[in-house]
């Protein structure tokens, strides 16, 4: 509007100031019914959904749980191995994790752009980890603790395999079941809940079912063949989901471009250096990873000792169960709280919303942690990819 004011005389400015000021905040208002009409609203998930995939964390719950609560006490006590030698077990565990996550998310990445799916790999997983599972707790005695701790080793390695295969690809599909933030929140909030769930059975009874047969050798066998079955089963749920996942276009636009990327760069190796990069470039991301670090520590601390407190401090190794129902019974009030969340979001809502991207817009990209003033300049919706998104790393706007 100050172009024009040069175009016409010099008397001109002076009376046009009064009619464009009242129209300029009229233009917002008569636009935002455009964006609207090429923004539809986010369609609502099907309860059938929400369930299915919530079941899927009790693969994930009882996974992390179990092992950490009985697995080194198993090495001790059972096997007679070193405590020492039982903590590095877990721990070799663990940093296997932190090698082959970015693979499985690579591969996982690569299936969902031939062929619109991350099932394959969860469906390995699902039918994969009941058999390792097991073996993790059926080292013959007879081996001694050197070999059955090699035994312990090895199985546990394939589990954790196993859990990575399901878990990685599920963990991605909540962006992909639907583009609304609210929806995502509700969908995560039945998650949690239901891996609350899981947390408290496999950690009361999982160590009930070692009493069953009255002798510590089959008694461990037969918890983890138990548990096994239940981790594949709620893990089987769950990769039904994963067709649904191929509905939005907007984000399947947006992944199957990065993970195209990642393909053409390099494919896995492309993976572990985007990580890097990321953890090197967002100081928010670094607290963030740092965070969680700290609570894995301590949460795994809690449960490698719960079971030796429960033995030689209150006498009893039963009372485990006891303990573990105290500490994770409250989390069932606490996190269908965690349901309000998406009625207070509403209100504010995200700071913006894909409408509101303008290719000439330099927005605050989440996945690429740019901040407002050097972040990346959004693309334009197009038929190939209708939500505006990242012009670096085509991350939908939806919460930028």
């Amino acid at each position: 509007m100050s172009h024009d004011a040069p175009d016409t005389a010099s008397p001109a400015p002076a009376p046009e100031p009064a009619g464009p000021h009242p129209p300029a905040p009229e233009p917002e208002p008569a636009g935002l019914p455009a964006q609207a009409a090429t923004t539809p609203p986010t369609p609502r998930l099907s309860v059938g959904v929400i369930t299915r995939y919530a079941i899927g964390s009790i693969g994930t719950g009882g996974f992390a749980t179990l092992p950490g609560l009985v697995l080194t006490y198993y090495l001790t006590d059972s096997l007679g191995v070193a405590a020492i030698v039982a903590g590095l077990v877990i721990t070799l565990a663990k940093i296997w994790d932190v090698i082959i996550d970015p693979v499985v998310g690579a591969l996982s990445d690569r299936d969902r752009t031939r062929h619109g799916s991350r099932r394959r790999l969860m469906l390995i997983g699902a039918c994969t980890i009941p058999l390792f599972f097991a073996l993790t707790f059926a080292a013959p005695p007879a081996f001694g603790p050197t070999l059955g701790a090699v035994w312990v080793v090895i199985a546990f390695l394939l589990t954790a395999t196993s859990f990575s295969l399901f878990q990685v690809p599920y963990i991605a599909l909540p962006a992909e079941l639907t583009p609304g933030y609210n929806e995502r929140t509700r969908l995560l909030t039945w998650r949690v809940v239901m891996l609350t769930l899981a947390i408290l059975l496999f950690g009361a009874g999982g160590p009930a079912l070692r009493r069953v047969t009255g002798d510590p050798v089959t008694g461990y066998l037969v918890m983890g063949v138990v548990a096994g079955v239940v981790l594949g089963i709620g893990m089987l749920v769950a990769t039904t989901v994963a067709r649904h996942a191929g509905g939005n276009a907007g984000t399947a636009a947006a992944t199957g471009a990065g993970a195209s990327a990642l393909s053409a760069e390099g494919g896995i190796r492309a993976n572990y250096a985007a990580g890097i990069g990321a953890l090197r470039r967002s100081a928010p991301f670094r607290t963030l990873l740092t965070t969680y670090l700290l609570q894995a520590l301590a949460t795994g601390l809690m449960l490698a000792g719960a079971q030796y407190v429960a033995t030689w401090v209150m006498h009893s190794e039963s009372a485990v169960e006891l303990l573990f129902v105290a500490l994770i019974a409250p989390a069932f009030v606490a996190a269908p709280l965690w349901g309000c969340w998406p009625t207070a979001s509403a209100r504010s809502g995200p700071s913006r919303s894909p409408a509101s991207c303008s290719p000439s817009r330099r927005c605050r990209c989440w996945a690429c942690s740019g901040t407002p003033a050097t972040g990346r300049t959004c693309r334009s919706p197009s038929p190939a990819s209708p939500t505006p998104g990242c012009s670096r790393c085509r991350w939908p706007c939806s919460r930028t």
